[in-house]
């Protein structure tokens, strides 16, 4: 975690320091104003990292010193490349820690200028919470709703995959064993907090109809909320806490090099039992834009049969939705290393049909039909194949 930070201003003191924030310097000024700068990864192994990915998820704690309602104002400074790209990150929308849960602010309280934004909210008596770009979840509320959905679901248990640098485990959710199995997990960039998400197709599956009947008995779920727990300690976008960026480790993991542990567990267990289906979900909340689909050219496929059945996949979901962009992964593009991606090592060596959905609604809850609509359809085409 980052240094302990604070700064005071009108009764209200701003602080870093905890599991999760993610801000790189508070500073005090005579305006009723706490300004806070953006957060730079440390030891980001490549230049091209730094070129696309800069950081842009942001926590900062609030807490009001005073015992009457107190209005704080928090001015966000935009480093240069995130100001130009994820514009849709860094401003917005923010979010408000209670409890467990994360409340969304309105775009009312924000204001913005050139490469700033300020964010007004009204504190309670003694109130303390969190202002964040990303409602994220601790390692230890992570495993508290992993158990909460095994001990509600009869078919679900609970599972470590591997520990990470920092000893917090890797947990997945998982339905009885079946032969065929489904992987679905939040994004590798613990900025895109998608583990609600995920988690939402064991609310489907749970809601007992013929369908979850059907699929529960076919194939085996696995989910994986929060891929890169130490990445979310330490307030990262993309990289875990040992300066690596696991989304694109998957390639030494393979050939038995040095890489990020979340990348080596994540494809130890995906060797164990390969998915016939692997879902990666993204979630951008903020604007409304057209959902994308990153999928995996024909040619990248170990073989001709597992390309055939992943392009009927793949058209299966994208009739769900008229207004899709199909993105193929690209291979030739210098800023970004997807030849060591997930998606691209499992087609190539596992075969399995590899997909990421990148959804961009309003709010994060508004991902979730479109997630089920296409998982549905996907493995009703993957039923029709045997």
């Amino acid at each position: 975690m980052q240094r302990a930070q604070i700064a005071h201003c009108d009764g209200v003191a701003v602080y870093a320091g905890f599991e999760g924030a993610g801000v790189g310097g508070l500073r005090e000024v005579a305006d009723g104003v706490i300004h806070l700068d953006c957060l730079e990864e440390p030891d980001v192994p490549e230049l091209a990292y730094r070129g696309v990915f800069f950081d842009y998820a942001f926590a900062v704690g609030l807490r009001n010193t005073t015992d009457t309602l107190t209005e704080a104002c928090i001015r966000l400074h935009l480093c240069p490349r995130s100001a130009h790209r994820n514009i849709r990150f860094m401003r917005g929308p923010y979010w408000i820690k209670e409890q467990r849960g994360w409340r969304q602010l309105l775009p009312t309280n924000h204001a913005s200028g050139d490469g700033w934004v300020d964010t007004r909210l009204t504190l309670g008596p003694d109130q303390d919470t969190i202002l964040a770009t990303r409602p994220y979840w601790t390692a230890t509320e992570t495993e508290e709703i992993a158990g909460e959905y095994a001990a509600r679901l009869p078919f679900a248990s609970v599972r470590s995959i591997g520990e990470t640098a920092e000893s917090r485990d890797l947990w997945v959710i998982e339905t009885e064993p079946r032969d065929d199995r489904i992987f679905i997990m939040s994004s590798l960039q613990s900025a895109e907090f998608a583990g609600d998400t995920v988690l939402h197709v064991l609310d489907w599956l749970g809601t007992p109809t013929c369908r979850s009947t059907e699929l529960l008995e076919r194939f085996q779920f696995v989910v994986l909320p929060v891929p890169m727990p130490d990445g979310v300690a330490h307030g990262y976008s993309i990289m875990n806490a040992r300066g690596r960026c696991p989304m694109f480790d998957f390639g030494p993991a393979l050939r038995g090099e040095p890489c990020a542990e979340e990348s080596a567990h994540l494809w130890c267990e995906l060797v164990g039992h390969p998915p016939r289906l692997s879902l990666d979900v993204h979630v951008h909340p903020g604007d409304i834009v057209s959902p994308k689909l990153n999928n995996v050219l024909p040619e990248w496929y170990r073989d001709g049969a597992a390309a055939e059945v992943a392009e009927r996949v793949g058209e299966a979901m994208l009739a769900q939705c008229p207004e899709w962009r199909l993105v193929p992964v690209p291979l030739d593009r210098p800023d970004f290393h997807m030849q060591d991606s997930l998606m691209v090592l499992m087609a190539k060596h596992l075969g399995s049909a590899a997909f990421c959905l990148q959804d961009y609604a309003l709010t994060a809850e508004g991902t979730k039909p479109l997630l089920i609509s296409i998982l549905d359809a996907a493995l009703e085409e993957i039923c029709r194949d045997g």
